[in-house]
């Protein structure tokens, strides 16, 4: 299921990400009277010709520049987490409560292909369709919600994202709680028990469908936006916004693409970041300015 912001705002291309850690630049040769004439003539080579010819670049120079700084960078993710639900029996009517759409970005725009790396058995499996990572719990199983993911976890998966040349540095998707369904009887629909019984105060007391706080949001995806579905100011939403920052609702883990338009029909991503802690918004600054007469729409697309 999709959610997304739209709300105007001047907004520039400007994909940013973390990138591995490469090697350094070394010289080419530190022996006197080197026979290999393509490492003598480097200007990485450890001592000066004193001949005046000047800078230029040979082969060894070129080759070893693009190993510190490639043309074709690797792509980059972010960690995720999974509240995941498991139901006292059968399967769940809402699949997707116990599953991640895996995405990220490269700046050359490639297209992105998904790999399961490793995976931890101590509780359940996953197994990968495609860009969808999905988390198979114990039936009838629950837990707490762990208080920090990045250290404690049920279960965890590494995946990686290919670009058709790189690989990403490894991305870890954690099961930080395993919550117990067990309504409706025989048929349970993927909000927890314990959640249900929070806001609602009971297991049976409100469905999946519902929306209460009638903020158009169902009580289901209130529970995967991790907001209050008895409050209508809590949602999914823009909170703040000037020329050149923009702030909207979050959840930690949770990862977001900002895209532009000038038409509204076609997008362009802008940025795709997550949220690293526990605040509860989000806000990226250093937006550049439409320019005079100009407009642009942006969007925050929710990765599932």
């Amino acid at each position: 299921m999709g959610n997304n912001l739209i709300r105007s705002l001047p907004v520039a291309l400007g994909l940013l990400g973390v990138l591995p850690t490469l090697p350094s630049l070394h010289a080419s040769s530190e022996t006197g009277g080197e026979s290999d004439t393509t490492l003598a003539e480097a200007v990485m080579f450890f001592q000066a010709h004193a001949d005046g010819r000047g800078a230029q670049l040979n082969s060894h120079d070129i080759t070893t520049v693009l190993k510190v700084h490639p043309l074709n960078t690797p792509p980059y993710g972010y960690d995720r987490v999974i509240y995941a639900v498991s139901p006292n029996a059968g399967t769940i009517a809402n699949p997707e409560v116990n599953q991640v759409t895996l995405g990220g970005a490269d700046l050359q725009g490639d297209s992105l292909t998904v790999q399961l790396n490793t995976q931890s058995t101590s509780v359940g499996s996953f197994s990968l369709n495609g860009a969808v990572l999905v988390y198979s719990p114990p039936i009838n199983t629950s837990g707490t919600v762990v208080a920090d993911p990045t250290t404690s976890f049920y279960n965890r998966a590494t995946i990686r994202l290919s670009d058709g040349t790189n690989l990403s540095p490894f991305i870890n998707v954690s099961i930080a709680a395993l919550l117990r369904d067990t309504q409706p009887n025989g048929a349970p629909d993927g909000v927890p028990d314990s959640w249900m019984t929070t806001y609602f105060g009971g297991a049976n007391s409100s469905t999946a469908t519902a929306d209460t706080d009638g903020d158009g949001l169902t009580n289901l995806q209130e529970f995967l936006l991790g907001t209050d579905p008895t409050d209508p100011a809590s949602a999914f939403k823009i909170t703040d916004h000037t020329d050149d920052t923009l702030t909207w609702t979050t959840r930690r883990f949770d990862s977001y693409t900002v895209q532009s338009s000038e038409d509204l029909a076609t997008w362009t991503t802008e940025r795709f970041v997550t949220q690293p802690d526990d605040a509860s918004t989000l806000t990226i600054s250093g937006l550049p300015t439409v320019p005079a007469g100009g407009r642009l729409f942006f969007r925050v697309v929710r990765q599932d």
